[in-house]
C-alpha cells in the first residue's frame, strides 16, 4: 500500500507540473491561432511521439517524456534554435510587432489566469497555516547560539528587525522574521523585543552554516525557532503517554501552570523538578460557540529516552551501551527528555558521568566520559558520548503544529505571490549586500519535491492550491524579464521595432539569433546550476558526517 501511495503521490505531482506548463503554451497557442500567426506544431509532452496528427497544418504530438508542453512558431525570431523545423529557409508572410507583442504576453497572461484560478478556490476551500508559520513570539532559543548568548527568550514578542515590523515568522517578505535575519546586509541583526510589558532592543551577530563547495551556501540565522505548540499525532501503545491519558490532536498548551512555547519548553520544566510527575494542560475537542477550546489536566510521568543508534568506536560503545537501551538517570538524577541529557553532556565534557540503564528487565549503570569529536561535529563542535536517541515517552507530535484555515481573498494571494518575487529579485540585484544569491533559488526539480510533500500532508491538496498560485504568479512574472529566451525578450524586441519604424535589417536579426542562442544557453546554465542543489537537497546533500572520535586502545585480554 505504501508503494502505491508513493506512486500515486508521483503521478498527482507530474501531472499538476504539466498542468501549468501547458496552459501557458496554451496562452501562446490561441493568441498565435488569433492574430494568424504560423503555428507548426502543438505538442503535449516532449521526446518521440506516442501519437501525433496533422490538423489544419498545424502537428499535434503527445511525446513520450511528462515534462510540459511546446508549441512552434517558426515566425518568432527564436525558431531556428527550436529544432528542426519544415519551414526552415522558407520565405514567411511577416508578423507585425502588435502581433509578437500579443502572442509573447498571451502565455505568461494564461499563468496568471491560471493563478487567480487557483486563488479563488483557496479564497473557497480555505489555507491550513500552521501556529510556527503566522506566530512572531520566540518558541525556541538553541543553547549557546547568537540569540541565547544575546539573551532572547522563549517567549519573547519580536516586534521590529532592522527597523521593520514584524507580522509573521516564515516566508519571503519584509514582515518575516527568517527573511529579515537571512537576508540581512549589515553585520548585525538588530531585535526589537516585546517581554512582558517590556520593550528591549538587542544587537545580535548572526551566524552562517559553512557548507562544502558543491553545496548551497549557508543563510544566516540566529538560532530562534518560532512558537509552535505541539500537537499529539499518535500515542505508541503500552507507553507513559497512553497511561496518562494523552489522545490524538491533543495540543500541549501549559506545564506546571506555565505557557508551552516549543516542545521543549516541557523538558526544562522537566529538567527544573526532577522525579517529579509533569502536570500538563492540553486543548482537546472542537471551539465552543463563546471562542474557548476544552482542556484538560494530564500527569505525565515519562521514563527516560530510548537509545536508538550508538556510533562504533565512540565513548557510548566503549562504556557498553546498546541500541534499545532506556537512560533513565545520570548521575542519579532522573532524566525525562533526551534534550536536557544533552545539555548535561555539554556541560561534562572530559568529565566521567554514571548513567541508569533499563536493558530488558535488568537495570546497570554504565559510565561514559564525554568528549569533543575529532570530525564530524560541525563548525563548532560539543562534546558527545556519540548515540542518536528517540523519546521513551511514547508521545509522536505532529510536525506541523495545529493547523487553522485562513481564507485570503484572490487579490491579497496574488498580492503576497508578486512580493515574494519581489522580494527574491531585490536580494539577488547588484546592489544587494545579503548572502542570498542565485544558489538558493530554486528550479523544476524543488518545485516537484516541495509539491510532493504537500500532498503527502492530511490536507495537503489545499496547500497544493496555494502553491500553484505562487507559482504561476512565479511562472508570469519570470517570463517577463527581457531575456532571451524567455517570452519578456520578444516583447522587447517587437517594441524596439516599434520604435525604430521598420522591421530589423539582416544583420540586427543576425546579432539578435546570437542573443537568442547565448540566453537560451544562459538559461540552461542556470537551470543545471540550481538543479544540482535541488538533487543535493532531495537525496541529502547536507547530511552530517558520522562523528569520529580519538582512537581507544584495544581492551587487555586477560591471561589464559
Amino acid at each position: 500500500m505504501a508503494i502505491l501511495k508513493i506512486i500515486g503521490i508521483l503521478l498527482e505531482v507530474v501531472l499538476l507540473f504539466n498542468l501549468l506548463i501547458v496552459v501557458h503554451e496554451l496562452g501562446h497557442f490561441f493568441a498565435a491561432k488569433w492574430r494568424g500567426a504560423i503555428i507548426e506544431g502543438f505538442g503535449i509532452w516532449f521526446g518521440k511521439p506516442f501519437w501525433q496528427k496533422k490538423i489544419n497544418g498545424v502537428n499535434y504530438s503527445l511525446g513520450c517524456i511528462p515534462a510540459g508542453g511546446f508549441v512552434k512558431l517558426p515566425q518568432l525570431m527564436d525558431s531556428a534554435i527550436e529544432g528542426d523545423s519544415e519551414y526552415a529557409g522558407r520565405e514567411m508572410p511577416k508578423l507585425k510587432p502588435l502581433d509578437k507583442i500579443i502572442i509573447a504576453f498571451a502565455g505568461p497572461l494564461f499563468s496568471f489566469g491560471l493563478a487567480c484560478v487557483f486563488a479563488v478556490l483557496v479564497w473557497q476551500v480555505g489555507r491550513p497555516v500552521s501556529e510556527g508559520e503566522r506566530t512572531t513570539r520566540v518558541g525556541y532559543v538553541a543553547p549557546g547560539m547568537p540569540a541565547d548568548l544575546a539573551g532572547v527568550k522563549a517567549g519573547d514578542v519580536i516586534q521590529k528587525i532592522d527597523g521593520f515590523p514584524i507580522t509573521r515568522w516564515g516566508g519571503q517578505s519584509e514582515g518575516s522574521v527568517t527573511w529579515r535575519i537571512a537576508g540581512g546586509e549589515e553585520p548585525k541583526v538588530k531585535l526589537e523585543i516585546l517581554r512582558g510589558e517590556e520593550v528591549k532592543t538587542l544587537e545580535i551577530t548572526p551566524e552562517v552554516e559553512n557548507t562544502k563547495w558543491y553545496q548551497r551556501r549557508g543563510l544566516r540565522h540566529i538560532g530562534i525557532a518560532g512558537m509552535s505548540r505541539p500537537m499529539v499525532a499518535k500515542i505508541e501503545p503500552g507507553t507513559a503517554a497512553e497511561k496518562a491519558g494523552f489522545k490524538p490532536n491533543d495540543v500541549l498548551t501549559q506545564v506546571g501552570g506555565e505557557p508551552i512555547f516549543d516542545d521543549s519548553t516541557i523538558s526544562l520544566w522537566a529538567k527544573a523538578h526532577p522525579g517529579q510527575p509533569i502536570p500538563i494542560t492540553v486543548e482537546r475537542g472542537a471551539k465552543k460557540t463563546d471562542g474557548t477550546i476544552p482542556t484538560a489536566e494530564i500527569s505525565f510521568e515519562p521514563r527516560g529516552f530510548v537509545v536508538s543508534k550508538v556510533l562504533p568506536d565512540s565513548p557510548a560503545s566503549h562504556a557498553g551501551l546498546l541500541p534499545k537501551d532506556r537512560v533513565l538517570a545520570v548521575d542519579e538524577q532522573p532524566v525525562s527528555f533526551g534534550e536536557s541529557f544533552t545539555n548535561y553532556i555539554w556541560a561534562h565534557d572530559g568529565q566521567p558521568i554514571a548513567l541508569t540503564v533499563e536493558r530488558g528487565a535488568e537495570k546497570k549503570t554504565l559510565t561514559v566520559t564525554p568528549e569533543i569529536p575529532l570530525e564530524g561535529g560541525g563548525e563548532k563542535p560539543k562534546p558527545s558520548i556519540g548515540i542518536v536517541y528517540e523519546r521513551g515517552d511514547g508521545l509522536v507530535f505532529d510536525a506541523r503544529g495545529k493547523l487553522d484555515p485562513i481564507y485570503p481573498t484572490p487579490i491579497e494571494q496574488i498580492g503576497e505571490a508578486t512580493g515574494m518575487i519581489v522580494e527574491t529579485l531585490k536580494k539577488l540585484s547588484p546592489t544587494s549586500k545579503s548572502g542570498i544569491g542565485v544558489g538558493h533559488m530554486g528550479g523544476p526539480v524543488m518545485m516537484m519535491r516541495v509539491y510532493y510533500l504537500l500532498f503527502e500532508s492530511p490536507e495537503g491538496w489545499k496547500l497544493v492550491l496555494w502553491f500553484s498560485v505562487v507559482i504561476n504568479v512565479n511562472l508570469a512574472i519570470m517570463n517577463m524579464l527581457p531575456i532571451p529566451p524567455l517570452d519578456g525578450s520578444h516583447i522587447t524586441l517587437a517594441l524596439i521595432e516599434i520604435l525604430r519604424g521598420r522591421p530589423p535589417g539582416t544583420r540586427t536579426q543576425k546579432m539578435v539569433e546570437y542573443l537568442q542562442i547565448g540566453g537560451t544557453m544562459l538559461v540552461i546554465g542556470f537551470m543545471l546550476f540550481v538543479t544540482m542543489y535541488d538533487v543535493q537537497d532531495v537525496f541529502g546533500g547536507k547530511k552530517e558526517p558520522t562523528l569520529r572520535f580519538k582512537p581507544r586502545p584495544p581492551a587487555v585480554q586477560p591471561a589464559a
